[in-house]
Parts: structure tokens; C-alpha cells; sequence
């Protein structure tokens, strides 16, 4: 594979309110994505709203093809994407099973032609859409840096140093190094 065939991409990483993103540039354009692992989300009923079902598609050459309709589907099309959602990806693990979702907009529209767009903007408005998904579930879980798993924010607390630990782990994460 020569130089010509590769794509160049910037990605950046970060969390807010403990909910995963990334901010791509790409040489077309920027793009911003959330990453919802199902442990994350509170209960079934949240979880049924986030796992989408493929839907058919004919094209008029007689070929089908598959697609995931996030289009009016309640919480995923409401986080105030840059022009709507236009990314949605299943994370599946080694053994095959969904354990988060990756969803996501792009600023390469007709109407962005001749905008100017950067990392903050987009880190902005990653930002913002991860409030909107509190506001539209706000018994969303977070992560406890000690043991990996997800918990109700009441049962966590922020260190001095600003990590999240669940309630059940501040003994071991209060340890002295040595007695660890």
C-alpha cells in the first residue's frame, strides 16, 4: 500500500461528565462521536432505545442494502447534532456481544461549505450533547476509576484529584500506596 491509498485523520479523546468523545478531522472534514457503553445506561427499557435493529434498503439496481434508522428514534436523535445524527455503530466486544454504542454527526454538509470549523467548536458541541443525553436520561451511570464498573452518581464520589470512585471502593482507593 502506497501513501495514496491512506487516509489522514486527527483524533482527539476526552470525557465529560463521564461520558466518552472523540473530535476527528479528517482531510473532508470534522466529525464528533459519543461513546455509550450499555453498562451506562440505567435499566432495559433505555438499553431497548439505544439498541437499533438494521432496516433494508432497495437500490434501484436491484441491490439491498442495510442501514440503522436513527432518525426520530427517542433519546439517540435528540442530543442536538450538528445537522442530525449521522453515525451510529455498534461496539462489540471479543465475544461478539454489544457493549456500547458509537454515535456521532459530520460537518460536511452543503450548508457548511464556506464555514470554518476547529477542535474547540466541536469539543464544544460534543459537550453539548452529552448534557442533553443527561437531561434526557439523568439516572445515566458512571464509571468508577477503582474497578472499572458502572454506578448511580449518588453512589460515587470525586476525589481530590477530581477521579470518580464508587462508595463500595473508597477504602481500597484510600490506601496508602504501600498497603495496596
Amino acid at each position: 500500500m502506497d501513501e495514496k491509498e491512506l487516509y489522514y485523520k486527527e483524533s482527539w479523546t476526552g470525557e465529560f461528565r463521564g461520558v466518552r468523545f472523540e473530535v476527528v478531522h479528517w482531510n473532508l472534514g470534522w466529525n464528533y462521536y459519543l461513546f455509550v457503553p450499555v453498562a451506562q445506561l440505567p435499566n432495559d427499557n433505555v438499553r431497548k432505545l439505544f439498541n437499533l435493529r438494521l432496516k433494508p434498503f432497495n437500490h434501484f439496481n436491484g441491490k439491498r442494502d442495510y442501514y440503522f434508522d436513527c432518525n426520530a428514534k427517542p433519546i439517540i436523535s435528540n442530543l442536538d447534532w450538528h445537522c442530525g445524527i449521522t453515525a451510529y455503530e455498534k461496539v462489540r466486544g471479543n465475544a461478539g456481544n454489544v457493549i456500547g454504542y458509537r454515535m456521532g454527526c459530520d460537518y460536511m454538509h452543503y450548508w457548511d461549505e464556506g464555514h470554518i470549523y476547529c477542535l474547540e467548536t466541536l469539543t464544544h458541541d460534543a459537550k453539548h450533547s452529552i448534557d442533553k443525553l443527561w437531561e434526557l436520561i439523568p439516572e445515566l451511570k458512571v464509571r468508577c476509576a477503582y474497578n472499572g464498573q458502572y454506578y448511580n452518581v449518588d453512589e460515587t464520589y470525586l476525589t481530590n484529584k477530581g477521579v470518580r470512585v464508587a462508595l463500595v471502593n473508597k477504602d481500597a482507593w484510600d490506601k496508602p500506596l504501600e498497603a495496596k
